[in-house]
């Protein structure tokens, strides 16, 4: 979560970027009927956070255990991959993917919609479900 601390110091936490975003709508002469802002529309963060909860734990328990154990040893003598380069090893690391599937996730195929590798009925996916089923008819 040092990521979150560093988003609010640096003015790029929740509320800062909802001002931020309002006050760019309104000097434009503009409004928006909704604005979602990752992970939750609540709390400070980015999308990796709500992709990180999304990840299916138990299933990839020895995977999560395994990139744990690289970050330790990597200690203080190397930086260790941001959550994006961790969210994309995870993804990358599955046996069960084909080499074309594995070709596009640099492209942003991260196969989302995939419930071996997302838990979409996450409690934390909730925000945006609602959020959605509120603005889009």
């Amino acid at each position: 979560m040092a990521e979150n601390r560093m988003l609010t110091a640096t003015g790029y936490g929740f509320s800062a970027t909802l001002q931020r975003i309002n006050q760019e709508l309104q000097s434009n002469g503009m409004q928006a009927d909704g604005i979602f802002l990752f992970p939750n529309n609540a709390d400070d963060g980015i999308f990796e956070n709500l992709l990180e909860k999304l990840m299916q734990k138990k299933t990839h328990e020895q995977w999560l255990h395994c990139y744990s154990d690289y970050e330790t040893c990597l200690g203080n003598h190397y930086l260790t991959p941001n959550l994006k380069g961790k969210l994309f090893t995870y993804i990358s690391a599955q046996k069960t993917l084909s080499n074309t599937q594995r070709n596009k996730l640099g492209s942003g195929q991260w196969l989302f919609n995939d419930a071996q590798y997302w838990n979409l009925n996450a409690p934390e996916l909730q925000p945006l479900k609602d959020f959605l089923c509120n603005n889009i008819s």
